[in-house]
């Protein structure tokens, strides 16, 4: 996977990648590379790589108004409310059956998080007040053929904000993790009817994995093969 957040000058343009895994090497313009150091936590990853993220958007002149970070545990009730916004975006508004707790018991500031988010701020006025508006929200997997995976659960940005930049910076600085973690993929699903955003992922240089169906037990389901 190569770096995604500081060697092209065109950054934001669509990327020409296969999606295909690679080592990057240092280069002039200082970019965060794969760690030898694989005792590196996943918050130290997260941290290190949206702070450069945020220093080559405002360098590059992308936006004034747009910062990433990584959620906290005060955090939940912004994520509750984007992935209830991302449920109705997707018609399945009535399946939300997590609450913040949850989150707050899973994620957050958990010595060890089974999840974590990377939310999206707008910076707005003079006195630079800002507000949620959009989250990458991912959790580390591992296959048995290719080791350990970033898996992205959820990408959304509210709507006034698409289109400027923000799914972009989230993905990048995904890849970026991922590579830093020593991942050997970054992966994630799509409906199939979502056209925006396959169009989307396409523009990056994602692949789109033909002939695999999702298959699941809900908890109810799951009730029932022990009862």
């Amino acid at each position: 996977m190569k770096s995604f957040i500081g060697t092209r000058d065109d950054w934001g343009k669509p990327s020409t990648s296969t999606g295909s895994i690679q080592q990057s090497e240092p280069t002039k313009t200082g970019i965060i590379t794969k760690q030898k150091d694989s005792k590196s936590s996943v918050r130290n990853a997260i941290d290190d790589t949206l702070s450069y993220m945020n220093t080559l958007m405002s360098r590059k002149n992308m936006t004034n108004t747009i910062r990433l970070r990584r959620a906290t545990g005060g955090d939940v009730e912004s994520i509750f409310n984007l992935v209830k916004g991302l449920a109705s975006y997707e018609k399945a508004a009535d399946q939300v059956s997590v609450t913040p707790s949850i989150y707050q018991r899973d994620g957050g500031d958990v010595a060890n998080p089974i999840f974590h988010t990377i939310l999206v701020e707008s910076i707005e006025g003079e006195c630079a007040h800002s507000s949620v508006v959009g989250m990458g929200f991912f959790y580390m997997g591992y296959s048995a053929a290719n080791a350990k995976f970033l898996y992205l659960e959820d990408l959304f940005i509210k709507e006034a904000f698409r289109g400027a930049g923000c799914g972009k910076s989230i993905m990048y600085s995904l890849a970026e993790i991922a590579l830093r973690l020593n991942c050997r993929g970054f992966v994630w699903q799509a409906l199939d009817w979502n056209a925006p955003a396959l169009a989307f992922y396409k523009s990056i240089g994602a692949g789109i994995c033909e002939n695999l169906v999702t298959i699941r037990l809900d908890d109810e389901v799951i009730d029932k093969l022990h009862s």
